[in-house]
């Protein structure tokens, strides 16, 4: 399950936490997106780390991240 707006930032935000998530844990159950331009977010993985939210859609993509 995940929360998003459906902003660009929360897109990214999303794309950056599967990818850490892939490399930190094998489960990132969710990610909860509550403001679209925060800076951070948790993923749900039992970590707790904040993410850092990839501004854009083209920012992600430039970090490989999205299409």
């Amino acid at each position: 399950m995940v929360g998003i707006d459906g902003s660009q930032a929360a897109i990214g935000a999303l794309a950056e936490a599967i990818r850490l998530g892939e490399s930190e844990s094998a489960t990132v159950r969710a990610v909860s997106v509550v403001e679209p331009e925060a800076d951070t977010i948790t993923p749900f993985s039992g970590f707790g780390h904040p993410v850092p939210v990839a501004r854009s859609l083209r920012d992600a993509a430039q970090a490989g991240l999205a299409p």
